[in-house]
């Protein structure tokens, strides 16, 4: 079996005959294939998950940094309408910056969902799909994607999860959410307190989910018997 992603390069694709003085590729090794495929989805949860840490770190950092800012406009003397103006700007900003996070860390749960379910052999719960379409599809973009999360965070489907840090991340992650729906139309001084609650609360989910990658990808590590089978501290890096 090829470990090396080089070779399984080479295996796979340089499989070939001389004919009339010209290389003709005629096909492709299936082993190869899956074994490039299994290191792919592994690099993909480590490396992704590292990336994805640098990124909510910075997006926690932009959001208390944006929460400043906009305390600053609404305390220097101005029009209203102006300092609201500036408000929704920065909160544009800031969603775009979230939208920026998400990529990396939506590659890294979807690699981790598809490396638990290919660890236990049979389908989980919830399907790895749901790691990228969970978030895109109404409704159900407040349910999917905590369930897969807890899915994978487990040593068997059937075991209830113990970790709070789960939940914690979730509810930090969906009140944001739920309040984007509503500031657009909120008159000073509710939406300064929207605001602040809303960037307060995407700075803790971007930390907890830190966390919760290490602790994902610690469990993964502990359930291939890479790490021993203690538990796993939810809130150390």
């Amino acid at each position: 079996m090829c470990l090396n992603p080089l070779i399984c390069i080479i295996r796979g694709i340089l499989l070939f005959r001389n004919l009339d003085g010209k290389h003709l590729i005629v096909g492709f090794d299936a082993i190869t294939l899956v074994v490039m495929v299994s290191n792919a989805l592994g690099s993909a949860q480590k490396n992704g998950g590292l990336i994805s840490m640098v990124f909510l770190g910075f997006h926690a950092v932009g959001c208390l940094i944006i929460a400043l800012v906009c305390e600053a406009i609404l305390l220097s003397p101005g029009d209203l309408e102006d300092s609201k103006t500036m408000l929704n700007a920065l909160i544009g900003l800031e969603m775009m910056a979230m939208l920026l996070t998400a990529i990396p860390f939506i590659i890294w749960f979807y690699a981790a969902a598809a490396n638990r379910q290919k660890q236990l052999g049979r389908a989980l719960p919830v399907a790895p799909w749901w790691a990228i379409g969970g978030w895109f599809i109404p409704f159900a973009n407040f349910v999917y994607p905590y369930h897969l999360a807890e899915a994978i965070s487990k040593p068997e489907p059937g075991i209830k999860s113990t970790t709070p840090l789960l939940g914690a991340w979730w509810i930090t992650l969906l009140v944001p959410l739920l309040i984007m729906r509503v500031q657009s139309k909120a008159a000073l001084p509710t939406l300064q307190i929207l605001v602040f609650v809303e960037l307060g609360m995407l700075a803790a989910a971007a930390v907890l989910a830190i966390f919760m990658i290490r602790y994902i990808n610690n469990q993964h590590l502990k359930f291939a018997g890479v790490l021993p089978a203690t538990p796993v501290d939810d809130f150390a890096l």
